[in-house]
């Protein structure tokens, strides 16, 4: 049985929607009927009828590509996989300010957007998630290298956190601190390209 993935979201515009797996940034764009159809065979456990449905038509098609894309990047997931798994990963947006202005980003980040956190606000949103000891932490944004102190926070947290960290990040910042950063790139686990994928039926 699949269902909807615990932290995820939607965004409507118009007769569009994206599709936001918060946990490892990746989004999908489609039209807001295929979803709403994709969804309500989810929703009614009939998903794994349809896509062994062997009848050929462009819609049927869609349909099943769309589903595929998102298992792929995780906004469905298999519910007695993730049973087993019993993954607790944990999400911090760092910042919403980026240094690009991307009209399909979900949290509207720009380089006009401000800093709520400073870093003592940081370390002790840190510390509490610490205690909750969950297998991975994932900071994002906006975009997270813009922070004039996120190596400070890169060393903080893995001082006091020895599971996984990754960072969701544009990439584009990562060269102006290219020597400091790879001082410190073993203290992540993986850095990860926010990425946007287009389902073509939208």
């Amino acid at each position: 049985m699949y269902i909807k993935n615990t932290n995820v979201h939607e965004v409507y515009f118009k007769n569009k929607v994206l599709l936001v797996n918060l946990n490892n940034g990746q989004w999908v764009r489609t039209s807001r009927k295929y979803f709403e159809v994709l969804n309500k065979l989810v929703e009614s456990n009939q998903i794994g009828d349809f896509m062994k449905y062997k009848y050929v038509s462009n819609v049927i098609d869609n349909l099943k590509r769309l589903f595929n894309e998102l298992l792929e990047i995780r906004y469905y997931v298999d519910e007695e996989k993730t049973h087993q798994e019993n993954n607790l990963s944990v999400t911090f947006t760092l910042t919403n300010k980026c240094n690009l202005s991307c009209s399909h980003c979900a949290l509207s980040a720009s380089p006009l957007s401000q800093d709520i956190l400073s870093t003592n606000d940081v370390k002790y949103a840190i510390d509490k998630i610490i205690d909750v000891n969950p297998n991975t932490l994932i900071l994002t944004g906006g975009e997270p290298f813009i922070r004039k102190d996120i190596l400070e926070i890169i060393s903080y947290i893995r001082t006091n956190f020895k599971n996984k960290l990754v960072i969701m990040t544009n990439g584009m910042l990562i060269r102006k601190n290219s020597f400091h950063f790879k001082k410190r790139i073993g203290y992540v686990n993986k850095c990860e390209m926010a990425s946007l994928r287009v389902h073509m039926a939208s």
